[in-house]
Order: C-alpha cells, then structure tokens, then sequence
C-alpha cells in the first residue's frame, strides 16, 4: 500500500516539475516513475510506471 502512495506521489512529481518534457535533438525520451526500496535487505525497485 505504502509503494502505491509513494508512486503516485512519484508521477505527481514528475508532471508538476515537467521533468523530461525538453525535447533532446531527435532522441526517444520515457518518463518512469519508481518506488526504490533503499533498506540494506532489499535495495531494489519495488514498483514503477511509464507516464504517457
């Protein structure tokens, strides 16, 4: 439940700052939104979405 808030906290983010709204010479940009999980026992991505 806790990654869920936190991802859709993420994606507010990402939309509310326009990060990767810039348009890089003819280069494919995605937006992704993920949750890292950073405690020493599991360090990895726990949940992530691609923004359209």
């Amino acid at each position: 439940m806790l990654d869920k808030v936190l991802l859709d906290e993420a994606k507010d983010q990402i939309r509310r700052r326009e990060y990767g709204v810039e348009h890089i010479e003819d280069k494919a940009l995605i937006q992704i939104a993920a949750v890292f999980d950073g405690s020493p026992d599991v360090r990895k991505i726990t949940d992530y979405e691609q923004l359209s």
